[in-house]
């Protein structure tokens, strides 16, 4: 799975009902997925790691490990800065906000 900006570089299919469907048919994706929800508190975490242990492997765990938390340091600096995102962003981002809803939480 591929974020949308990388997927459209490379003319990658992507799908944003894939990050959050409930069952995927794929181990690799269904083991990361997994590895996120826990992380933030949807899941054993520690059941999720070893999943992603034997469907990976150890360097696959820990550079999945690393992105995890580097998403969540990168937010947090940005949420305690009031970083915002230009009006660039917002329109690229225009169609996933409109379809998952998040336009009703935006406060000019």
């Amino acid at each position: 799975m591929m974020l949308r900006a990388s997927s459209d570089a490379t003319g990658s299919a992507t799908d944003i009902h894939d990050v959050i469907a409930d069952e995927v048919d794929d181990p690799v994706t269904s083991a990361l997925t997994g590895l996120v929800d826990a992380a933030f508190g949807n899941g054993d975490l520690p059941s999720a790691r070893q999943r992603v242990l034997e469907v990976l492997g150890p360097e696959a765990l820990v550079t999945a490990c690393s992105v995890i938390g580097n998403f969540e340091k990168m937010n947090r600096m940005a949420d305690g800065t009031g970083l915002g995102l230009n009006d660039e962003q917002m329109e690229g981002l225009a169609d996933i906000r409109s379809e998952l809803g998040f336009d009703a939480f935006i406060v000019d």
